[in-house]
């Protein structure tokens, strides 16, 4: 700190000046408050982050909608009719999405219904390819024992 008067340097513990006189108690007290205020800023951006992080929260948790249910139809249909595998991961990948939504944990929740999601087209593809082979597979053994059979007429 510096002496108003004649700008010399002196520790924080002075009252006045030893070499001019002058009071510093004004300038102790202009320094005390300039901290509250440097410490009432920082609170203040605190607060302001914290209300700007949980108004991001309301507008993900207004934009993100719960597809959990539809997910885990469609995991059921094709543990029951296609795919086991990608129905069995489907189900566990739904309900642990449904619990992230459930708690809070969007980011989290796109993730684990990203992963059900591609599971389920994952599977429903490759059932579908599975019937093509395997109906090409009867085609060609049906037509090769069409084929081997002995001529009768």
């Amino acid at each position: 700190m510096y002496c108003t008067n004649c700008k010399k340097e002196l520790g924080n513990e002075y009252v006045l000046c030893p070499d001019c006189g002058t009071t510093l108690k004004v300038i102790i007290e202009k320094t005390k408050i300039q901290e509250e205020q440097t410490k009432q800023e920082e609170t203040n951006n605190d607060v302001n982050k914290q209300y700007q992080a949980s108004l991001r929260q309301e507008v993900l948790q207004t934009k993100i909608e719960n597809k959990w249910s539809t997910y885990l139809a469609f995991s059921i249909f094709s543990l029951l009719c296609c795919n086991q595998i990608s129905g069995i991961i489907g189900i566990i990948f739904a309900t642990l999405a449904n619990g992230d939504y459930n708690t809070g944990n969007y980011i989290e929740y796109n993730k684990k219904i990203k992963i059900a999601k591609w599971t389920l087209i994952g599977g429903a593809i490759f059932t579908f390819l599975m019937i093509i082979v395997i109906g090409i597979v009867n085609l060609i053994g049906i037509g090769a024992a069409i084929t081997s059979q002995p001529n009768t007429y």
